[in-house]
């Protein structure tokens, strides 16, 4: 546990081409803990992820994105752009 005042890095990736996505589904994880990711859909298909401290998202985003997977409710409409 870091101690009381140490600012940990922050690892910001991502994966695939996010302009023009209509919806944005976060996975679990918590911001104020600084690890979490964002999955990015147009027409309820991934076309990108947004990792936060998380690679092991990142590696499965990857996957979904070259998938062209596509989400369904209620994971789909989790965030509106």
């Amino acid at each position: 546990m870091p101690a009381v005042g140490v600012v940990r890095p922050i690892r910001f990736e991502h994966s695939g081409f996010r302009s023009g996505h209509r919806r944005r589904a976060c996975r679990a994880g918590a911001v104020s803990a600084r690890r979490f990711s964002v999955l990015h859909l147009v027409d309820g298909v991934v076309v990108c992820i947004t990792a936060v401290n998380s690679p092991r998202d990142l590696r499965l985003g990857r996957k979904l994105v070259r998938a062209a997977s596509s989400l369904k409710p209620p994971i789909a409409s989790t965030v509106r752009a």
